[in-house]
């Protein structure tokens, strides 16, 4: 009796050591890979190349202040986004709001504020409209203004159809 008691532990015991050994080597396995992996992706980056999550050419308080300008409702329940798609330029409500929200908000950190239609026809341009003009100023052709002028600008473009589009454009000094 105590002898079958005996072989009931220790088989017991060498079933338990058996299991904890497959544990061991599958976690040291899973930290090899681990480390292999860490290895293969700082090499592939090298030490002067580094991730960059948020670009320096965007604002994002600014880009989102721009799609909720666009997602808001006038009395008649039509978006800015409906308003500026069905009509050529901007109206009192939708130009005056962008006057608040824009120029109110980011005038002190951006001194330049345009906020207007672009049509897709032809090279870049901008129409006109009495709330922000003509276009950013000094700028001749959003791309032709950047290496001209020097000056660094943050932009966010909407395509409201086929033929046109609405554009935030904000201009540090």
């Amino acid at each position: 009796m105590f002898n079958k008691k005996i072989r009931v532990f220790l088989k017991d015991k060498r079933s338990q050591i058996g299991e904890t050994m497959t544990w061991v080597v599958a976690t040291v396995i899973i930290i090899i890979i681990l480390l292999i992996s860490i290895f293969i992706a700082t090499s592939y980056l090298g030490k002067n190349k580094g991730t960059d999550f948020l670009s320096k050419q965007s604002d994002l308080l600014a880009s989102e202040s721009f799609f909720a300008y666009l997602l808001t409702e006038d009395s008649e329940g039509q978006t800015v986004h409906e308003q500026l798609k069905n009509e050529e330029n901007l109206n009192d409500f939708n130009g005056n709001l962008a006057i608040k929200i824009f120029d109110g908000f980011y005038k002190e950190e951006y001194p330049d504020v345009w906020v207007g239609i672009i049509p897709h026809t032809g090279p870049l341009t901008f129409i006109k409209n009495k709330y922000f003009g003509s276009e950013p100023s000094g700028i001749g052709g959003q791309y032709s203004w950047s290496l001209i002028t020097k000056k660094s600008h943050i932009s966010q473009r909407i395509p409201l159809n086929e033929n046109k589009s609405v554009e935030l454009v904000l201009t540090h000094e």
